[in-house]
């Protein structure tokens, strides 16, 4: 605690991980009591996030609407796993409900049991439930997509939603959260084949995160020079030749 305000001190991963055994073991016996349907239903809400629709969890089983909402709501009544937010609308006018875990612990622990190819199956399956749901309006949920595209193993999905992301962090001056997206993407942009649209897509992305990182770290920072240097690079084998503007600037500021 530092001025009146509280800080996490480390990453809940590592927090996780010295977890005290009565602690994980209380999770484990709560998580034991459930159904395998229950636990199925609580697996699928893992993997879209600590806030999860009950309209995607339906799509994704195959299940009728009402009654993974009855579920859900013996799954708050009974057994404290989740709490009911609000109710909601999809851009596709599909209603459902907005949940979110009790303690992150929960949603963490049941995300774990899921094998590493279940994991990307389910990943992917809510991705296109989310994409379904919002339709033309998708960019609303890129930052969800992105994380879902990336642990479903699909890196030219996941980047395309972490650069929309990234954009749309920069328009209201997230910078931190902005280059962090576009490093994010540039990772996972480095996991697809080379071709002119992969290309043109790093060339976007560095210039976002050059931009955002000069706004975090100040113009001389060498991680700008490198981020609108490597952009340079790429100017040639891409055919947007305005983006050589945006890119010559980030250069000449970082130089001066």
């Amino acid at each position: 605690q530092t001025d009146g305000a509280w800080r996490l001190a480390t990453e809940l991963p590592a927090i996780e991980k010295d977890l005290p055994e009565s602690v994980r073991g209380m999770i484990e016996r709560k998580i034991s009591q459930l159904s395998e349907e229950d636990r199925r239903l609580l697996g699928v809400a893992s993997v879209q996030g600590y806030e999860f629709d009950s309209a995607i969890a339906a799509r994704v089983l195959g299940l009728a609407p009402d009654e993974v909402e009855e579920r859900l709501e013996k799954l708050e009544r009974v057994y404290g796993f989740v709490r009911l937010l609000r109710e909601a609308e999809f851009p596709n006018h599909e209603l459902t409900l907005r949940y979110r875990f009790v303690h992150a612990l929960y949603q963490n622990a049941l995300y774990n049991e899921l094998r590493a190819t279940r994991r990307a199956t389910l990943s992917r399956d809510v991705a296109q439930a989310l994409e379904t749901c919002h339709g033309q309006q998708c960019v609303h949920a890129a930052n969800e997509l992105a994380l879902l595209w990336e642990a479903a193993r699909d890196y030219a999905k996941a980047s395309a939603y972490f650069a929309i992301a990234a954009r749309q962090a920069a328009k209201v001056f997230a910078d931190a959260e902005s280059a962090e997206l576009a490093r994010r993407g540039l990772h996972a942009l480095a996991q697809t084949p080379e071709t002119p649209e992969r290309t043109d897509q790093e060339l976007a992305l560095q210039v976002m995160h050059g931009v955002a990182l000069r706004a975090v770290k100040g113009f001389a920072d060498p991680a700008v020079g490198e981020a609108f240097a490597r952009a340079r690079e790429l100017c040639p084998h891409s055919g947007q030749n305005a983006r050589l503007v945006p890119v010559l600037r980030g250069l000449w500021e970082y130089y001066e």
